[in-house]
């Protein structure tokens, strides 16, 4: 009945602040209410899980049972194959970066080419593109695509390029890797990058702290790497000191937001799926299209959101729910607002905008850190256990609905 009384009560939210703190409040009573059930719950499922693990290690030397049942934690990286075909507003700076990385310069020779600036620009698509773009993948030898983010773990990540640098057959160095100590995959990659003409991106660099780690395994400076060229490394990030942190002399590249008419060109690719030729916008669409994509204060991010969102919603009448509400979300923040808070509003619609099993499947994913490798299997068993789905195909019918949006990157 909490469940029934919850889910009708979330639809209607926006109708007055009253509502939202009412659903807020009962909320959070049925969670203290849910736990304290569950430590009752627990305390007896301990002594049996004891007896029950008692008797299980008694009978694994008779049975042969390996008792190793260790959880893996892989980092998941910004995937550099699945390519974003959209180019709106990339162009120049794709063009600048590429110039950098291929043309050598006898007056300012630089080993890194950060791309930094607040989160929603697009700072990953954009090294994306240059990671693939044509010239850049004749001129270097070797190449290397890792997700560093918050959360990661060294030897996983130097393994990861270490197996990347190597030729794609050769299934007997892979399995040297494996049996290599820490130490000597560290050298390794260094000694590849002084080898040969190498490009490592290094995705989502969150702290100065996190490059001091990783320090060891890059030549700083690598002018003298390879034939005829140097091994470079570009990373991304937030923050200005991180990007400068690796080598003071970098070359640092600051992404601009989208212009009104850019954002309105990203937003109808999203939410039409249009080609350069083909649009077929209503004219009373276009003109709150065009209104909603200023709210998003020029983050591709944020418009790609929302673009996510008018696809499912193609009706005139949902895009005047959409385009209300989106002016409800902004009213609501207030006028001192973050620079980035176009993000947050469009992603808080959008989120709104979920159904109510599938909210519960999305909140259900904060119990996993960032950037960790979600075995999908788990997953669905998990969600059954917790009885947010019935079954296993219902939860991968919603994990599909999940990333129809802009829920995973």
């Amino acid at each position: 009945m909490m469940r029934c009384f919850l889910k009708d009560a979330d639809a209607r939210q926006d109708e007055s602040e009253v509502i939202r703190r009412w659903v807020a409040e009962i909320r959070e009573a049925a969670f203290d209410a849910e736990d304290t059930i569950e430590t009752f719950a627990s305390s007896e499922a301990r002594r049996r899980r004891r007896r029950i693990l008692k008797s299980i290690a008694e009978g694994e030397s008779s049975f042969g049972i390996d008792a190793r049942n260790e959880r893996r934690r892989l980092l998941r990286r910004s995937y550099s194959h699945v390519k974003d075909e959209d180019t709106v507003g990339l162009m120049g700076g794709m063009e600048i970066l590429v110039k950098k990385l291929v043309e050598s310069s006898d007056d300012r020779p630089c080993s890194v080419v950060a791309i930094w600036g607040m989160g929603g620009l697009g700072k990953t698509t954009l090294a994306k593109k240059v990671y693939h773009e044509d010239r850049v993948r004749r001129h270097f030898e070797c190449f290397a695509w890792c997700s560093v983010s918050q959360q990661f773990n060294l030897r996983a990540l130097v393994q990861e390029i270490l197996v990347e640098f190597l030729p794609p057959n050769s299934k007997e160095e892979r399995e040297k890797i494996e049996k290599m100590s820490d130490d000597e995959k560290v050298k390794r990659v260094y000694q590849i990058q002084e080898e040969k003409k190498c490009l490592v991106i290094l995705d989502d660099v969150w702290s100065t702290e996190a490059w001091d780690t990783l320090r060891p395994a890059f030549p700083i400076p690598l002018q003298k790497a390879g034939k005829g060229g140097s091994s470079k490394i570009v990373i991304t990030t937030r923050y200005k000191a991180v990007a400068l942190h690796p080598d003071p002399g970098a070359f640092l590249y600051q992404p601009m937001c989208l212009s009104e008419d850019e954002s309105w060109e990203l937003l109808q690719r999203r939410a039409f799926l249009i080609t350069n030729d083909h649009n077929a916008t209503d004219p009373t669409m276009e003109e709150m299209g065009t209104e909603m994509a200023r709210y998003c204060g020029g983050l591709p991010l944020a418009v790609v959101a929302l673009g996510g969102l008018l696809a499912k919603n193609r009706t005139l009448h949902d895009w005047q729910r959409i385009h209300r509400n989106i002016k409800l979300y902004l009213m609501r923040s207030g006028k001192d607002k973050q620079q980035d808070s176009g993000v947050s509003d469009v992603l808080a619609l959008s989120y709104q905008d979920l159904s109510y099993h599938l909210k519960s499947c999305f909140l259900y994913l904060a119990h996993f850190p960032k950037d960790y490798q979600i075995p999908t299997k788990t997953l669905f068993r998990m969600w059954v256990a917790e009885g947010i789905v019935s079954n296993e195909d219902d939860g991968e019918e919603y994990l599909n609905e999940l990333m129809k949006g802009v829920w995973f990157k």
